[in-house]
């Protein structure tokens, strides 16, 4: 389990790099919207694991 957390916390860390370059690059498009909500349900996944873990 301890694997699978640290896995989605990595495709957060990713999603998080790819929205600081986008917003670098002033890029804004519908795609922005889509990474932040997939990153959401992301933390959300990992803060439900660490709580069930403890």
């Amino acid at each position: 389990m301890q694997d699978l957390l640290d896995e989605i916390k990595m495709k957060i860390k990713t999603m998080q790099a790819t929205l600081i370059q986008l917003d670098q690059y002033k890029i804004h498009h519908e795609s922005i919207n889509i990474i932040r909500k997939e990153m959401s349900f992301y933390q959300y996944i990992v803060q439900e694991m660490e709580s069930k873990i403890k």
